[in-house]
């Protein structure tokens, strides 16, 4: 009786878990400390792939996202119906493709590149025409993005006092990669467990 109440918790927490989990926090950097001033995470749920950045700590007052890099072909990127690549930031502006299998700054050769036409957005949206997967390139990641702050000691709007490429993964495990292997081991549990009782 006391397995169930254990299957069903685990299970429980699991979903607790995973549905918490929102995005991944691209967190190596090709600059040190620039972790310290700016967080910067990437999603990728259905066709959609989400980076943005957020100031970190009181003294980086803004901070903007001004090239990405993904390891999925300028062929699977979704165009619109006025034949722009359907890379849309937060501010509206659709990005320009930069180049194929580019070397980008410390952080890896990435399938595709896009920058920033001078908008200076925190976010972008990158859909694709269907939902594959996204292949870690060699140095282990799956997206990059340039990003660029400014602090409240800066020159103003406009100017970068820091500026750094972040990499790292997209994917979360959705919750049935998850649930079934632990199902799988708490079931095996369970029925040792009756035999044991038997």
């Amino acid at each position: 009786m006391k397995i169930k109440y254990i299957i069903v918790g685990v299970l429980l927490f699991l979903l607790v878990a995973v549905s918490s989990a929102s995005a991944e926090e691209l967190d190596f950097s090709n600059t040190p400390g620039a972790t310290d001033a700016v967080s910067v995470y990437a999603t990728y749920s259905g066709n959609t792939l989400t980076i943005w950045a957020e100031p970190k700590g009181a003294s980086v007052i803004s901070a903007r996202i001004d090239e990405i890099g993904f390891n999925r072909p300028l062929s699977k990127v979704d165009v619109t119906t006025g034949g722009a690549y359907n890379v849309l930031d937060s501010l509206g502006v659709y990005w320009n493709f930069k180049d194929s299998d580019a070397q980008v700054d410390g952080v890896g050769k990435y399938a595709s590149v896009f920058h920033s036409p001078g908008s200076k957005a925190t976010r972008v949206v990158v859909t694709f025409i269907d939902n594959e997967d996204i292949p870690e390139n060699a140095a282990g990641f799956e997206v990059a993005a340039h990003v660029a702050w400014t602090t409240n000691t800066g020159t103003g709007e406009g100017t970068a006092d820091g500026s750094a490429f972040f990499a790292g993964d997209s994917q979360i495990p959705e919750f049935p990669t998850l649930a079934f292997p632990v199902a799988a081991i708490l079931g095996l549990l369970f029925i040792t467990q009756r035999r044991k009782e038997n």
